[in-house]
């Protein structure tokens, strides 16, 4: 029987679970697959790819004049689809174009020092505005606002939807003082007749309180749910009220709680946050505990979510770093350009986004509030070949179709298993026998087999691994499992389980294959190693052997590494790549220095060379010698770190 896990790009058109938007505009809707995705005016799939400030900060004000046709022609080259928010972004910048609009709606009836227009006061930076949701003329003012920004633009069907706002003070004012119930101590801190303070004393009598003091932190974070209860309710009533046809697209959160999110998902169409998490450049991996947090977000909200600021600045243009804006910052634009692929790729995967929007088009004028290395151009208005070289190649159309979390299928009919990616990787094997674990092949050149097998045992009696010489061990002689994955929930892998032995040693290796956010990218890491039979394992060692059919090594070498990076420091890779003879294909292999004892090629049984793997476990335990690692009977080892081997594989 054939199990599908991820639909190809050819299903797309099957029926959706959920759909939202009017025909003829822009909407968004549900795929058989799960993954979520924008739908054009034209019925098609559209993963949205926008930059916000497109053509400068304040347009024409510091930046020159915009050239349109430039700027059109340099979106199409990057592979971005869509403008961005905008200084004035309530008008569309070029025809044909799609583009978001923000109307700021929440933050204009908020702007004023008046205490009764404000929950708290908007300073025109991000996160201090939060309007009274209770004013008694709150949702009069909406509507008329929404007439006013909305109603003009009904017709547009370029026009993908409403922000409507960016970076509100959900978390009130002294984030880290006021926990997160600093909307319940905002309208605490009214004066008694303050219509805020009157409605919190309202709802605390309802539960029974006649004070603010003292309140328990749930009751406090009920209230801070009723105001935004409140202002997604009545706002995104106005909104439709004055433009049925268009999106709305969250409020862009920068503070955001399980109950915001919650209570955006009952009314919005989309959520939409800014996000700016830290990535390991030696892992290759954004935060695990950012990645989870923006999949709590649909998990929340039970909506697609779309990232609509984010950025890693340099060190290395020579700005003067205005220093509150937010943002890992890297030494160079190489770095800058490896985390920003890293995240854009992560997003991509997750099968709840259904876009982003890069921040921003061109760095700002010195002496700005954010003279920072953010854009895809310095200040005068020259790209940055790295970072935008890297958006041409991430958004080429076979790029996005493998990146995309429904480019991938997977068969297991409980005797062979095949999986296919929409950018030309094939892995195939069998299960319940054959020492194989699988067969790969990429844009129709064949990689051979990929193998896993220990070297076991101790002093003279354990096989040498050595650098040119043949080497004999053990091999998985049955693949007992295969299986197809779902990790961090978005990052799809293949788990394969398989037994070997050698002599009257027996053991059970797992090894999970992750498929990375690149084509022919894979990453082999060693799951758990368990001693299966009725001896001890001694010096366990795990092998992972490729076999490129290669008849002849034309380049070969070791440690051919990128340089390390000199900030922050990470750990230096080593890596060793071969290419066959007529240069249409080569494999690269890159492992983790701490889990790595070395890389080298040896001989297969035909004389030709191959890379091999070794990972030494004790050296990640901090154990020494090869008799450091036994294990008993039924004992099992699970490596503290990653164990892996990223294997790269280019045909041309």
């Amino acid at each position: 029987m054939k199990t599908k896990i991820m639909l190809c790009g050819a299903l797309a058109a099957l029926a959706t679970f959920a759909s939202f938007g009017a025909d003829g505009f822009f909407r968004v809707r549900q795929k058989e697959s799960g993954v979520w995705t924008f739908v054009d005016p034209d019925g098609k799939d559209f993963f949205l790819r926008a930059v916000d400030h497109v053509g400068g900060v304040d347009g024409e004000k510091k930046n020159g004049p915009i050239n349109v046709d430039q700027v059109r022609e340099r979106m199409a080259a990057w592979g971005f689809n869509t403008i961005g928010v905008r200084a004035n972004s309530r008008q569309p910048m070029m025809v044909g174009m799609p583009w978001l609009c923000i109307i700021k709606l929440g933050a204009t009836l908020g702007d004023t020092p008046d205490p009764e227009r404000g929950l708290t006061l908007n300073l025109h930076v991000p996160a201090t505005a939060m309007p009274n949701v209770f004013r008694k003329d709150f949702e009069e003012h909406a509507f008329r606002l929404a007439r006013k920004l909305c109603a003009p633009l009904k017709d547009d069907r370029q026009l993908v939807g409403y922000c409507l706002d960016n970076e509100l003070a959900f978390q009130g004012r002294n984030r880290g003082a006021s926990g997160n119930w600093g909307l319940f101590e905002a309208a605490r801190t009214k004066p008694e007749t303050n219509s805020a303070h009157v409605a919190l004393m309202e709802f605390l009598a309802t539960k029974g309180y006649k004070s603010a003091e003292n309140v328990p932190m749930p009751v406090r974070e009920e209230f801070c749910r009723l105001v935004a209860h409140k202002y997604f309710d009545v706002l995104t009533r106005a909104v439709r009220a004055a433009d049925p046809n268009h999106l709305i697209l969250g409020c862009r959160f920068s503070a955001h709680y399980d109950w915001t999110e919650e209570e955006a998902g009952k009314f919005v169409d989309v959520i939409t946050v800014n996000c700016y998490p830290p990535v390991d450049l030696d892992r290759g991996i954004v935060d695990p505990n950012a990645v989870r947090r923006i999949g709590r977000i649909h998990e929340n909200g039970k909506k697609p979510v779309m990232v609509t600021e984010w950025s890693f600045p340099a060190a290395d243009t020579g700005y003067k770093d205005a220093g509150p804006g937010v943002g890992q910052r890297f030494a160079t634009q190489a770095q800058r350009t490896r985390a920003t692929e890293i995240f854009a790729r992560t997003m991509l995967a997750m099968p709840y986004l259904v876009g982003y929007s890069y921040f921003m088009w061109q760095d700002s004028p010195a002496g700005s509030r954010e003279e920072t290395n953010y854009g895809l151009l310095d200040r005068n208005g020259n790209p940055f070949p790295e970072i935008t070289g890297m958006f041409a190649r991430l958004h080429a159309p076979e790029s996005l179709a493998c990146a995309r979390p429904d480019g991938a299928d997977f068969a297991n009919n409980g005797k062979t298993w095949r999986l296919t990616t929409a950018d030309g990787l094939e892995m195939q094997g069998v299960i319940g026998g054959g020492e194989n674990l699988f067969r790969t092949k990429f844009r129709g050149v064949d990689f051979g087999f990929a193998k896993v097998g220990m070297v076991l045992g101790t002093g003279a009696e354990a096989p040498k691994l050595r650098e040119g010489f043949p080497v004999v061990f053990p091999r998985l002689s049955v693949v007992k499992d295969v299986r197809f994955e779902t990790l961090d929930g978005w990052r799809k892998s293949l788990r394969l389980t398989g037994e070997g032995s050698c002599n009257d040693q027996k053991f059970e290796i797992i090894v999970r294959a992750i498929l990375l956010e690149g084509p022919g990218k894979v990453r082999f890491e060693i799951v758990s190693i368990r001693n299966v039979g009725n001896v001890p394992l001694l010096g366990v060692r795990a092998l992972l052997q490729h076999y490129p059919p290669f008849k002849k090594i034309v380049k070969s070498g070791r440690n051919i590494a990128p340089p390390a990076p000199d900030f922050p420091v990470w750990g230096k890779p080593s890596v060793a790549e071969i290419t066959n003879e007529d240069g249409t294909a080569a494999l690269r292999c890159v492992s983790g220095a701490k889990t790595l004892k070395s890389m080298c090629f040896s001989l297969d049984a035909s004389g030709g060379l191959h890379p091999d793997v070794l990972f030494q476990p004790w050296c990640e335990e901090g154990r020494t010698g090869l008799k450091s690692l036994h294990l008993a009977p039924g004992e099992t080892y699970r490596p503290a770190s990653p164990m892996f081997d990223e294997v790269e594989l280019k045909a041309k």
